[in-house]
């Protein structure tokens, strides 16, 4: 075994930081930058259903990770819960959607059983650029009511979904970056746009 004075191991310690700090710096490791993520949580007597994401940008791409559980206590019964996510474009056109629901029975002797979900998704080409360049709005929603959302697909049925006023679609349109606003059972977020 050889013998290394003191100085020769911090040389050799700060050699190899200088080298994992390069590989970081040259793109080893994508960490990613992060757009948006949020979590909700919605309880309806013993069902609880929890969501979360998380949007970032990794090199060219936008990767989302989703996560969503339903948890039922007691000892009879069902719990339901429903998990929605939607990307839309500056023109309030869906561009990106999740729409996952989860049924869970009881479960004897324990009392609380628990379904999960979890994905990792990657918005690639055309897409990633467009929602880079010209920014979007982001409609989040979490419920333990259901086990099935019923995402609207235009900005009308959306109106009836959040029941609210003609002037919706301006409000989202109106919010700043990084505004979000709550409308119905959905949370809606704008995106900051790059502008590259």
């Amino acid at each position: 075994m050889r013998k290394y004075t003191n100085q020769k191991l911090k040389i050799m310690k700060a050699q190899r930081l200088i080298i994992c700090l390069m590989f970081l710096l040259i793109g080893g490791f994508s960490f990613g930058q992060t757009i948006s993520n949020d979590n909700m949580t919605s309880n309806k007597g013993e069902t609880r259903a929890k969501g979360s994401y998380h949007l970032y940008k990794s090199g060219n791409n936008i990767k989302l990770d989703v996560n969503f559980d339903v948890r039922k206590s007691g000892m009879s019964g069902t719990g339901k819960g429903a998990y929605g996510f939607v990307i839309f474009d500056d023109n309030f056109e869906p561009v990106f959607e999740i729409n996952k629901g989860l049924t869970v029975g009881a479960r004897v002797p324990q009392g609380v059983n628990s379904k999960d979900w979890n994905q990792s998704l990657t918005i690639t080409g055309e897409k990633a650029r467009k929602m880079e360049k010209e920014g979007v709005i982001l409609a989040f929603n979490v419920n333990a009511f259901s086990d099935k959302l019923g995402i609207p697909t235009s900005l009308n049925e959306w109106k009836d979904a959040v029941t609210e006023s003609l002037n919706f679609g301006n409000e989202i349109m109106d919010l700043t970056v990084g505004e979000s606003m709550k409308r119905g059972d959905w949370k809606f977020v704008k995106l900051l746009a790059t502008g590259n």
